[in-house]
């Protein structure tokens, strides 16, 4: 090819340069979705993997203490069980080193759909609690579900010999805290363990599902919109939600279920 010729070759014009740029983002749209998709799938399989290996810790610790399992934590207020404050939220430190000793380490506590920050790690020490708060709500031991109607027995695992197999043991963190969907509390002074809650939201408001892991070792992913307030050691802050069939003798009103959140949120 002579040195003239070469001089002949045609550029791309504006024009088809923008054409080109027009393709590839629509090239890029059209796989933005699936890639989210995807992304989010990897997400909901590491959460119930995390928790799958709590539930299967928290099962085999009751071989070394008479049948009960490691409960979550728990102040005593009074000698009436029913009084005591159960927070499924923490543990505390004697708890986590069980977990640590049956081979489960602090990033086991560490959701993955509360993102990667480094301040979400579970395993740093609430300051000025003595506790580990978690990045997963832990039932266990929970022998009172104070309830949005009041204080009843619970339906939650305590000993493997009168746990019931479809009762629940770990969830993700379905929390709203302080009446608003994402952390309002959280200041300088405190462990920012629940920045960026709620996991897996459905854009950027309620979250989309949760995963749960029952006593047979069974696993669920469930809607939110099937999701009930059950249990929490405070309603005013820390509105949480959970999945189970056997309530026991509290029956949710209406406003107690995920659907009814979804509805009220539509309507702002």
């Amino acid at each position: 090819m002579s040195i003239s010729s070469i001089r002949k070759i045609k550029a791309f014009t504006l024009i088809e340069l923008l054409v080109v740029i027009s393709i590839i983002a629509l090239l890029i749209g059209l796989l933005m979705p699936a890639l989210s998709a995807a992304q989010r799938a990897a997400i909901i399989v590491k959460c119930l993997s995390n928790e799958h290996q709590i539930a299967v810790a928290t099962i085999a610790s009751a071989s070394d203490s008479r049948g009960n399992f490691i409960p979550c934590r728990t102040l005593r207020r009074g000698l009436s069980k029913r009084n005591w404050q159960y927070s499924h939220m923490a543990l505390n430190p004697p708890e986590m080193k069980q977990f640590n000793d049956l081979g489960v380490d602090l990033e086991a506590f560490d959701c993955p759909g509360l993102g990667d920050s480094t301040q979400n790690e579970a395993g740093a020490n609430s300051v000025g609690m003595n506790q580990f708060a978690l990045g997963y709500l832990y039932y266990v031991g929970v022998r009172y579900w104070t309830t949005p109607r009041g204080i009843v027995q619970s339906r939650s695992p305590i000993n493997r010999n009168t746990a019931k197999t479809d009762w629940v043991m770990v969830t993700d963190l379905t929390l709203k805290d302080t009446g608003q969907w994402g952390n309002s509390t959280v200041t300088s002074t405190t462990r920012k363990a629940w920045e960026n809650l709620p996991a897996h939201q459905l854009s950027g408001v309620y979250p989309e599902i949760s995963n749960h892991v029952f006593v047979d070792g069974s696993a669920r992913t469930i809607d939110f919109s099937e999701l009930i307030k059950v249990h929490s050691w405070n309603w005013n802050t820390r509105e949480t939600w959970m999945y189970q069939k056997d309530l026991g003798a509290y029956t949710p009103s209406d406003n107690a279920y995920g659907r009814y959140e979804i509805n009220k949120l539509s309507k702002q």
